[in-house]
């Protein structure tokens, strides 16, 4: 008898791991260790989800959203590379990982997007609450990059910058 594994099993997709790396983003907690065991299927299911709230507008932004993504997770670990120059510690900062911890990241991007679709558009609440989904996608994706590259810690502010310019993208899609 050939017994299946489920998909989800042979895909690799963790998803208790899943709920708890959500969660540590809910509560501004980073996760434990160096968040050994990372998944890409959180992140996809994101990025689907904020498609999918654009969707309920009218927007067809799928191929944006994942394209954006894409481009400036390999944009930011370029930067990132750049800045750790010859750091051994600096091994754990594949492209893998930071794809990971940008995706983790987008989610308040997922909520704001959401919410935009409760709030008349181009309002001041949905203005200021894209500005807090920035801020907090921002500081979220440094914690983790720092996580992954302790060498980093020091620069932290430097990495929430550029990332924070790549999330602005994103809540200007989701507010025009």
């Amino acid at each position: 008898m050939h017994f299946f594994l489920p998909p989800r099993v042979e895909l690799g997709i963790d998803v208790p791991a899943i709920v708890s790396r959500t969660f540590s983003v809910l509560t501004f907690r980073t996760p434990g260790g160096r968040s050994e065991g990372l998944d890409i299927g959180g992140p996809i299911l994101f990025l689907m989800l904020m498609g999918t709230a654009h969707l309920l507008v009218g927007k067809l932004h799928f191929g944006y959203i994942l394209g954006w993504t894409v481009v400036g997770s390999l944009l930011l670990w370029f930067l990132l590379n750049s800045m750790v120059g010859g750091d051994p510690d600096a091994s754990e900062l594949t492209l893998y990982s930071c794809c990971c911890a940008v995706g983790y990241s987008m989610l308040p991007l997922v909520l704001h997007a959401f919410l935009s679709l409760l709030l008349p558009r181009r309002s001041p609440f949905a203005l200021g609450a894209g500005l807090l989904a920035v801020a907090w996608s921002a500081q979220t994706a440094a914690k983790l990059l720092v996580l992954r590259t302790p060498g980093l810690r020091p620069m932290h502010w430097v990495i929430a910058y550029p990332a924070g310019l790549m999330f602005t993208a994103f809540a200007l899609l989701t507010l025009y």
